[in-house]
């Protein structure tokens, strides 16, 4: 979605700082949800949810490794997020120093993310959002049919 509106920025309908700062809340909204969650829930959801509980544990190993690295990169990489947040949670880290993180790496991934959208649409001569709507959908389409070929393999 953040592509797109990049995407958007880049067609005039959109304005890039409104874009950034939208992903922003929604991005601290959600990080905040899973924060407490751990926090409040912990042991007793992950013993009710074991996919959950590999995952926290996975992510609280890295965690422990390189506290800052993770919580400026895990929204990089898909799937990551709840399960850092949650094992975060867990941990005694300051709920100030988390609200910081949470805002600079919110803050990096909107501005990377809108950017690329931006830059996707000049570079493959977008003219149109519909355009870009309809790439983006033949896009996700492919990726799905790579996971399921490779997921069969």
């Amino acid at each position: 979605v953040l592509l797109l509106a990049g995407l958007a920025v880049g067609q005039g309908v959109l304005s890039f700082w409104g874009v950034v700062w939208f992903d922003l809340a929604g991005a601290v909204v959600g990080d905040q949800t899973f924060f407490w969650m751990g926090r409040t829930l912990g042991e007793r959801a992950l013993s009710r949810f074991p996919n959950l509980a590999r995952n926290v544990t996975r992510a609280g190993a890295w965690l422990h490794r390189n506290k800052v690295k993770v919580l400026m990169g895990y929204r990089f990489f898909y799937g990551t997020r709840s399960a850092v947040l949650f094992a975060l949670g867990m941990t005694t880290v300051s709920v100030p120093f988390f609200v910081i993180m949470s805002l600079l790496s919110a803050l990096l991934w909107a501005v990377v993310i809108t950017g690329l959208g931006v830059s996707a649409g000049a570079v493959l001569g977008v003219e149109s959002l519909a355009q870009g709507v309809q790439a983006f959908g033949i896009g996700v389409g492919l990726l799905l049919v790579l996971g399921w070929w490779w997921k069969r393999r």
